[in-house]
């Protein structure tokens, strides 16, 4: 029996199993072992009462989505309940590109669909491959004679800037998406030249991961994607570098992408 507190900076509040021993998992989707993107650790108190965390790992952001590019989940046909990846599926609905395996956090993933139309996935600064709704849909598969999606982690926010100004209300935790200006990917002559903000509300109680994945600019101009909250009543800027994630400190924040940067952002949000 634990006598003193149990809680461990970096972890998230643990999870007491049956043998009496404590689950710790990361927060901040960080990991304790970056081969193996493993997040947890089990431990006890000891005689004494109290925790002894000299020996424990500190949690550490990861640096690649391990693995060939997989459903996150399990792939259900029949019987079939073996834990399946799209490498070992046939590939006739869709195949990813660059990269097959072992993406690196914090960028884009070239898929090539059947039609013959390129989309993209991305490797999140968790070390979790996501996807948008439009390569689930290549996904469905035929199961005793009804349609069904693998459980893998979809969204359907892709949001296409079209104008000066967007909202975007996120409805809740672990929900993501992506933000896209005109240019993404393709090289462009004629880019859109006006200031772009992109106001951005999750629910009280949260905060949002936003990680810029693909930048390029037609100019000079520095600072050119910031992020805008406000703080004790004063605005706190911040500028947004080209695969790093940073993390807003409330749940509402506004991201300013200046006239002529082509960007593809993903955010997701955190309990």
């Amino acid at each position: 029996m634990c006598q003193g507190s149990v809680y461990i900076h970096g972890y998230l509040d643990p999870e007491l199993k049956q043998d009496g021993r404590l689950l710790y998992k990361c927060a901040k989707g960080y990991v304790v072992d970056t081969r193996s993107n493993r997040r947890h650790i089990l431990t006890s108190c000891g005689e004494d009462g109290y925790l002894n965390t000299t020996h424990l790992p500190t949690c550490i952001p990861p640096t690649h989505c391990v693995g060939p590019i997989n459903a996150g989940g399990r792939a259900i046909t029949g019987d079939d309940k073996k834990p399946s990846t799209f490498r070992e599926k046939e590939f006739v609905n869709w195949r990813p590109v660059i990269p097959t395996r072992d993406a690196e956090v914090n960028k884009p993933i070239e898929i090539l669909c059947e039609s013959g139309q390129r989309d993209w996935a991305s490797c999140s600064y968790d070390g979790r491959y996501r996807y948008p709704d439009s390569i689930c849909q290549e996904r469905n598969i035929i199961s005793n004679g009804s349609q069904e999606t693998d459980s893998i982690p979809c969204s359907s926010q892709v949001i296409y800037l079209d104008e000066a100004t967007e909202q975007i209300n996120i409805p809740g935790p672990q929900d993501f998406g992506w933000i896209i200006t005109p240019g993404f990917p393709h090289m462009v002559t004629q880019i859109s030249e006006i200031e772009r903000n992109v106001m951005m509300t999750s629910p009280l109680g949260t905060n949002i991961a936003i990680t810029v994945e693909y930048y390029r600019s037609n100019n000079e101009k520095k600072d050119e994607i910031q992020l805008i909250e406000e703080l004790y009543g004063q605005e706190q800027v911040k500028n947004l570098a080209a695969t790093k994630t940073v993390f807003t400190k409330t749940n509402k924040a506004t991201i300013r992408i200046s006239q002529g940067a082509v960007v593809r952002i993903s955010f997701l949000v955190l309990s």
